[in-house]
């Protein structure tokens, strides 16, 4: 069926900071809520009574709308065991199928793949990986074959990252270069990763370089509220960040059209929107968006010149339109 809006979030309990995000969602509606990774912390300590106190918390959130978990490092502590034995994801057979499956919503097309598997590995040729990438290439060229709105990719591993060492998160992709390499074939739109505890978009990149044109913007999810997210720690922004928000508990809220994808960064604390994005489906899709929204042209052009001298930074990302 029809879609009109997802929430995403990622590094989060129910404690202290993550109580309120969850509260705050209980407010809104949506139609799909997505936990990428590293939900609950170490949700099996206490003989799994933090886990159980988690998932009390969210009762209302898990009940109200579908709900996609992608297990985080953390919910690695023995091999993903845990994990599947509880929770079996959409279009998987299994409980071994929650390492990478899809689903699809209205003409939008997910793909979940669990890249922290692979980290894991001491051997980069292992079966996990073989067969972790066979299987996502199988699915990213089903779902372009089906003529899509859009491709969006759900990771528990931040490709592209800032952090407290030169390079970030780049030496994943000593590791994950493969992947990337399947998500710029197959011309991914939005790929949403987690693995830090902040918000982080990242600017065209690809195989460690600027890329001018890409089709796809990656947004690091890690903003949910976990035990010990405030942090002073000094971090090295990268040259690639668009935008990194930092000790502000927050949610991704992505918008679906026919023509773009719109992203928002929300605040927990009074909803105030931090960061938004627009990512074009189509060569038109700039013409159409304004149209949609009722913007005239000349504001438009005063707003993003606004955009760049402010916290909004708005970016089009254009993919050629699959019509000839």
């Amino acid at each position: 069926g029809n879609i009109d809006s997802i929430k995403v979030f990622s590094e989060h309990d129910h404690k202290r900071i993550g109580v309120k995000t969850i509260q705050r969602l209980e407010e809104e509606e949506y139609d799909l809520l997505i936990l990428n990774g590293n939900f609950a912390h170490y949700y099996h300590s206490e003989e799994g009574e933090t886990g159980n106190q988690y998932f009390q918390a969210m009762q209302r959130l898990m009940t109200k709308t579908p709900v996609i978990i992608m297990p985080g490092k953390r919910e690695n502590f023995d091999r993903f065991n845990m994990f599947n034995n509880r929770f079996v994801m959409p279009g998987a057979k299994s409980a071994a199928d929650n390492a990478v499956f899809r689903f699809a919503l209205g003409k939008n097309v997910f793909i979940a793949i669990n890249l922290e598997a692979v980290l894991q590995e001491e051997v980069f040729g292992s079966v996990v990986f073989q067969n972790l990438i066979e299987k996502f290439e199988e699915f990213l060229k089903e779902a372009e074959a089906s003529n899509p709105s859009s491709i969006l990719v759900i990771t528990n591993v931040a490709l592209y990252c800032s952090s407290g060492k030169v390079g970030g998160c780049h030496s994943n992709l000593l590791y994950l270069k493969p992947f990337e390499d399947l998500m710029d074939k197959y011309k991914v739109n939005l790929v949403l990763t987690s693995g830090v505890k902040f918000y982080e978009t990242v600017k065209p990149v690809y195989s460690l370089k600027p890329k001018r044109y890409s089709s796809f913007l990656y947004i690091n999810t890690g903003a949910g509220g976990a035990t010990n997210f405030i942090s002073n720690t000094p971090l090295r922004v990268e040259s690639f960040s668009t935008k990194l928000i930092r000790n502000t508990p927050g949610y991704v809220t992505i918008y679906f059209n026919n023509n773009f994808i719109q992203t928002v960064f929300v605040m927990v604390k009074d909803k105030k929107i931090l960061d938004l994005r627009f990512i074009a489906l189509s060569s038109d899709t700039l013409y159409e968006a304004l149209k949609t929204f009722g913007i005239f042209i000349i504001l438009a052009t005063l707003f993003l010149y606004q955009a760049i001298r402010s916290e909004y930074v708005v970016l089009l990302f254009i993919k050629k339109s699959s019509k000839t």
